[in-house]
């Protein structure tokens, strides 16, 4: 159970929240397997495999909170997961100028087991490093269309297989140059708020995917 460091909300951080998220968990059969408590706060990144997963820094996430989820990540991805730190530029969650952004699954997305789509002024350069050093073919975001449409945030459909927002016209044509199908989902008003698709699902049981 995610702890926001953020205050939308009058109880956001505060723990009141996320006591009554871990007590609706509990009476519906849902054990959560971790609740962020004391002053960590942490929300979900975003895996290129399953075996190696992106979080952003910042707002959101500071390392307390990070250090309380890794043995989490480990049981759940194994032991030799690798847990990619994105130090998010700015002290906002959305920066509508530039579109960085606190939420790592809103400046990197994986589109296969080898191609990754970026935000590249919201990522680190370590991260930069990181990908190019592993192998992956990076496609970088159109500026606009990610302040616009936050382009660089899909949904996974499988390997090669994605969601995007269907205003990020460049974006997607760079995807699919890349060799990567795309559907695209218009997805307008819920964005002006600095959110999208990917806010609006949610993970379901799958097969094991890629590594």
């Amino acid at each position: 159970i995610p702890k926001k460091g953020y205050a939308l909300a009058p109880t956001a951080g505060l723990g009141r929240a996320e006591y009554l998220a871990r007590w609706a968990f509990w009476n519906l059969g849902i054990p959560p397997l971790l609740t962020v408590t004391g002053k960590g706060v942490w929300v979900t990144g975003t895996f290129l495999a399953d075996d190696v997963y992106c979080q952003g820094m910042g707002v959101e996430t500071n390392w307390e909170g990070l250090n309380q989820i890794t043995p989490v990540l480990k049981r759940a991805c194994g032991e030799n997961v690798h847990i990619q730190p994105i130090r998010s530029p700015g002290w906002k969650y959305f920066d509508k100028y530039t579109g960085a952004n606190t939420h790592g699954g809103m400046v990197i997305s994986g589109l296969d087991v080898d191609k990754v789509l970026v935000h590249a002024a919201g990522v680190d350069i370590d991260t930069h490093i990181w990908l190019r050093k592993n192998g992956y073919t990076v496609i970088e975001a159109d500026t606009y269309e990610q302040i616009n449409h936050s382009a660089a945030a899909i949904v996974n459909l499988g390997p090669g297989h994605v969601m995007m927002h269907a205003r990020a016209e460049k974006t997607i044509a760079a995807v699919r140059k890349a060799g990567v199908e795309v559907v695209p989902i218009d997805y307008d008003e819920y964005n002006k708020y600095g959110a999208v698709i990917t806010c609006a699902t949610m993970l379901i049981d799958r097969d094991p995917g890629p590594r």
